[in-house]
């Protein structure tokens, strides 16, 4: 009889491992790559803020270099974020360079940084998907 549960055990112990690495819960996650361009053109260097409508989910970010392309990440760096309707500031200019020269001059109009003012949105649905934002000047 102990031989014949022995596969079931290691089923359990299996299907609990999977959970404790990928997680037991069933929140749907979402990948959400895209440009961000001013007036059509790339507006890179920047970085992209999601934060969720429903507070009780965590946010994410990215950064994107001169080409404005951006790929969304999470908490420990996991690609992408929970599906869900998040509020977007995206914020122009680079953090300075190695060389010690200064940095770039943001190409993206401040209100895109500010939260009560970027009036930007974004659902992210189950699976991967592309975002772009094409910000006005």
């Amino acid at each position: 009889m102990a031989i014949r549960n022995a596969p079931v055990r290691g089923e359990m112990v299996i299907a609990l491992v999977g959970c404790l690495i990928i997680g037991c819960n069933d929140q749907q996650w979402g990948e959400l790559e895209g440009v961000v361009t001013v007036d059509g053109v790339p507006a890179g260097p920047g970085s992209i803020s999601l934060a969720p409508v429903d507070a009780s989910q965590a946010g994410a970010m990215g950064s994107f270099g001169e080409d404005g392309r951006y790929t969304v990440v999470s908490a420990g760096r996991k690609e992408g974020a929970p599906a869900g309707e998040y509020r977007v500031t995206i914020h122009g200019g680079d953090f300075g360079t190695e060389s010690g020269q200064p940095p770039a001059p943001s190409k993206i109009p401040s209100r895109y940084g500010d939260p009560s003012s970027s009036n930007l949105n974004v659902t992210i649905e189950p699976g991967r998907q592309t975002f772009d934002f094409d910000l006005k000047s």
